[in-house]
């Protein structure tokens, strides 16, 4: 939905947190559609995958140790929350604010020394 849209979203992005629900299958078969729309806009950012709803993580439909092989394989982070407890949100969005930092600190960075 929206699709259209998207692409706007993605300028000056300095980081992406991409968001699947553990309990919901096809919610973590698509992870790959948005990483794969996320790398197309911007190749270089940092991705945190996030498997949410760990409040219900005995309903859990995709093993954990397959998603941290993929994120291994990917080179992302990974973290589980809960948006309904809060567990682990605000260490989401505090390493999301840190990747972001260091991101555009190393792009501003390259930007300076090579603008004449």
């Amino acid at each position: 939905m929206f699709t259209y849209l998207r692409p706007k979203y993605y300028t000056g992005a300095s980081c992406a947190v991409i968001v699947y629900d553990i309990t919901n299958q096809n919610s973590s078969d698509d992870l790959d559609i948005w990483v794969n729309e996320v790398l197309s806009k911007c190749p270089d950012i940092p991705i945190i995958v996030c498997g949410n709803k760990f409040d219900l993580n005995e309903a859990r439909t995709l093993n954990k140790e397959t998603i941290l092989d993929y994120i291994r394989l990917k080179k992302f982070d990974y973290v589980e929350t809960s948006a309904l407890s809060g567990f682990n949100v605000e260490m989401l969005f505090h390493h999301a604010s840190r990747l972001s930092h260091q991101y555009v600190e190393e792009n501003l960075k390259f930007r300076k020394e090579y603008i004449l």
